[in-house]
């Protein structure tokens, strides 16, 4: 498909691209940055959230009307947090030969389009893995995290035990139940608790037909939980043109558990969320991509982080300019709300 005929230097927002992109997110399966810290579109590039503590909602009140007639008034402090924005992006040069070369193959615009996003996502998914396997914020000890004696990877194991003991440490604080939590875990792990005992056992699968990996679906059955989130992102770390070093985004070392978004909206207890400013658009485009982000989300998939796609022409070099850009801060609620299991893995 043929872009628009544009002015020397002028900016044209693709609203067609970021369309496609909306409706193909399957793209971007494996990435889980959206789904740990899950975006909310914001009016400016900076400012403030209310944070209510998860003891506001359990505290308990004589509610029996008084002697005076009147009756115990609730009352709760929370605190200010504060939100500001960085702009991401990427471009990629699209020449009219290379449109010429390869216009009955592939549609240019959209492959590259989708491989500009997937490039600015893979840099904040390392933000928001940065953000959760840290053991400074989540100490892997006491009612914040554990490190375990027996890995995943050892047929002998118990994952359900163990994240049982990070349930019950963030029910203890949260009041939220371990049926509400989200686990996510390495593509490693993923691939190894197939060959955990306890696993088989507890889902009743016979191990001799046991040869294949489980689904997400069958091991949040196993854990317990709400759901099970699988890292399946890889990077390249070599310079261009050596030879390609790949390895894993997600440490493999580590699994977390933590309280992901209720329907209720940003009040109610949760790890955190993405605050994307989405700017320089037209009403129509970006209020379905705040749509979008919130039926994901609603319906409990994986959302993508919205991205403004735009195109450029530079007449002196006979191309256009394709660009991807985003501006996000990922943004913790609530300490409490995770818990960080180390030793994962051999």
């Amino acid at each position: 498909m043929s872009g628009p005929v544009l002015p020397s230097s002028t900016v044209f927002p693709r609203a067609d691209l970021m369309g496609y992109l909306r409706g193909h997110t399957g793209r971007f399966n494996g990435l889980v940055g959206a789904s740990i810290l899950p975006p909310v579109v914001v009016g400016s590039d900076e400012g403030s959230f209310l944070k209510v503590p998860a003891a506001a909602s359990l505290t308990r009140y004589k509610t029996q009307r008084g002697a005076d007639g009147g009756y115990q008034r609730r009352s709760w402090t929370g605190s200010t947090g504060t939100f500001q924005t960085q702009e991401r992006g990427l471009e990629t040069p699209i020449s009219d030969r290379k449109r010429r070369k390869y216009r009955n193959q592939i549609d240019l615009e959209r492959f590259e389009a989708i491989e500009n996003t997937r490039g600015v996502l893979r840099e904040y998914e390392a933000d928001v893995i940065a953000t959760v396997v840290n053991e400074t914020n989540f100490p892997a000890s006491g009612t914040t995290g554990a490190s375990l004696s027996t890995a995943w990877d050892n047929a002998s194991a118990t994952p359900a035990a163990d994240v049982d003991t990070g349930a019950t440490a963030i029910f203890q604080k949260t009041g939220v139940m371990k049926s509400e939590l989200t686990l996510c875990i390495s593509y490693y792990t993923f691939n190894k608790l197939t060959f955990v005992t306890d696993v088989y056992t507890r889902l009743k699968i016979d191990s001799a037909a046991f040869g294949t990996a489980l689904t997400a679906e069958q091991l949040a059955t196993y854990f317990g939980v709400k759901k099970v989130l699988v890292s399946a992102t890889s990077y390249n770390s070599a310079d261009a043109g050596q030879t390609a070093v790949m390895a894993a985004m997600w440490n493999e070392d580590y699994a977390f558990l933590f309280v992901g978004p209720p329907d209720e909206g940003t009040e109610a207890p949760q790890l955190g969320r993405t605050a994307v400013w989405i700017d320089d658009l037209d009403a129509e485009t970006a209020d379905a991509m705040d749509a979008a982000v919130k039926a994901d989300i609603a319906a409990g998939g994986n959302p993508v982080i919205p991205m403004i796609v735009e195109m450029y022409r530079e007449d002196a070099r006979r191309q256009d300019v394709l660009r991807t850009r985003g501006e996000t801060d990922e943004v913790i609620f609530n300490l409490d709300c995770g818990y960080l299991i180390k030793n994962t893995k051999t």
